[in-house]
């Protein structure tokens, strides 16, 4: 044998008895150290409960060398509600397998092996048919439809730690055949995986990150030139964020304080989108109270949306507008860019043919709401608006339609407090009003404007 060789098997020789003494330096030490394992066993409950956020009793542990390696058993293990009264996992034993390497290099072992030994959860479910673990506060909903029209059925789960962290999660998954509008058929499909947080102690900012994939399709329609070919088939694959800032003292009848979203979407190709854009939406709404009860609420709502590498933006994702929260002197989703559609009751009759006006949607969104609310003494809770509703939708993004196609609204309201939110009825008067559009709608309906 020539002398590299027999130094090479020297030291690998040399390298593989170092090993196994350190093995059994370890394992001799863990041996020395087990005795001591159950009076850790507070730390270990206190370690416990700050990572699964819950409280956690053990009632008594031991360690020995197994097969794998060291080993911790936990002896009556029981996961309790956050108030500590209420047992939600249990388990008659817990085995942790503790890898040896995290041993040998001085860092804290964690679990390379669990093994549940009797283990059990309560599951409850309310009068609503949700299911929730029981003090977890975990709930998996199912809901299901089955009328003429509309079938639609959905599952979530929602976990307010998400892998024992600050962060809320929402799993859903849903589907649904509609054909209650009698001119088309739509089908939609949808995932969506959400993550939430709140950003200060006061519950007033939060952060909201999601995925969601969504499929529709339209078919049976009956006026072929109201949607187009590449619209009536799309897939939307959208990553977002939203913050909110919420200070008001009531959401559904605000007095006081502030209400701040924004949101960024985009839809890439490369995450199976059919279409390639991006959209950002913003609103900043502010209440004031001016005495004798009158509250002076303002909101400025914005939105752009902007296609990118050659794509487009589908008509189900553009802006729409108008109605009794938004543009109060045009028709539900009334306002914005117009375009002549022919229907014919007889396409085979040209005879039978006519043109209608309908609105086409835009890619840039403008709307500021001004309005005062005033108690109205003849009774308690009725109270009386007087509002300004400016903006429109917009075709293109910028400034270059921006002031001809500005519309101006104002009117009149009525209120009545409810304890779900003001029953409200306005009338509203658009001075732009466009051609074959009534310039005074009417609205009946639940809650503030905004």
């Amino acid at each position: 044998m020539s002398h590299w060789k027999r130094r090479l098997w020297k030291w690998t020789a040399g390298a593989f008895a170092a090993l196994v003494i350190l093995l059994a330096a370890v394992a001799g030490l863990f041996r020395l150290l087990t005795p001591l394992v159950p009076s850790y066993r507070v730390q270990i409950e206190q370690w416990a409960s700050g990572v699964l956020q819950h409280p956690v009793q053990i009632h008594s542990m031991g360690a020995e060398w197994g097969w794998y390696g060291p080993e911790v058993t936990l002896q009556d293990v029981r996961i309790l509600s956050h108030d500590g009264k209420t047992e939600i996992v249990a388990a008659q034993e817990v085995l942790l397998g503790l890898d040896w390497r995290n041993l040998v290099h001085g860092r804290l072992p964690r679990p390379s092996r669990v093994v549940l030994v009797g283990p059990r959860m309560e599951v409850e479910r309310d009068i609503e048919g949700h299911y929730s673990f029981r003090g977890l506060g975990e709930t998996l909903t199912f809901a299901a439809l089955g009328a003429r029209l509309v079938q639609r059925g959905s599952a979530s789960y929602a976990n307010p730690h998400f892998v024992g962290s600050n962060w809320g999660s929402n799993l859903t998954l849903s589907g649904e055949r509609n054909s209650e509008n009698p001119i088309f058929t739509s089908r939609t499909g949808d995932f969506g995986f959400q993550l939430e947080r709140l950003l200060n102690e006061a519950a007033t900012r939060t952060l909201t990150l999601r995925y969601d994939y969504r499929q529709t399709a339209l078919t049976n329609l009956l006026i072929p030139d109201l949607v187009s070919p590449e619209d009536q088939h799309v897939r939307l694959s959208t990553l977002s964020g939203t913050y909110v800032r919420d200070t008001r003292d009531h959401p559904l009848d605000a007095h006081k304080g502030m209400y701040q979203t924004l949101e960024l979407g985009i839809n890439p190709t490369a995450l199976g989108s059919s279409v390639n854009f991006a959209r950002l939406r913003a609103q900043q709404a502010y209440y004031k109270g001016t005495g004798k009860g009158i509250v002076w609420a303002n909101s400025l709502r914005i939105g752009v949306e902007q296609e990118f590498a050659g794509s487009r933006v589908p008509v189900s994702e553009l802006f729409f507008s108008g109605g009794g929260s938004t543009l109060r002197g045009f028709p539900l989703n009334g306002a914005g860019p117009q375009r002549s559609v022919r229907v014919c009751s007889n396409p085979s009759d040209p005879s039978t043919c006519a043109f209608i006006r309908v609105p086409t949607g835009g890619r840039e969104l403008f709307i500021f709401n001004s309005e005062f609310r005033i108690p109205l003494p003849i009774k308690k809770g009725l109270g009386l608006v007087a509002f300004y509703d400016g903006g429109n939708v917009f075709e293109h993004v910028g400034f270059r339609d921006f002031g001809s196609n500005y519309t101006n609204s104002v009117g009149v309201g009525l209120r009545y407090a409810t304890p779900i939110g003001p029953v409200r009825v306005d009338l509203g008067h658009n001075f732009n009003a466009l051609a074959g559009i009534k310039a005074t709608q009417i609205f009946i309906t639940l809650g503030q404007a905004f």
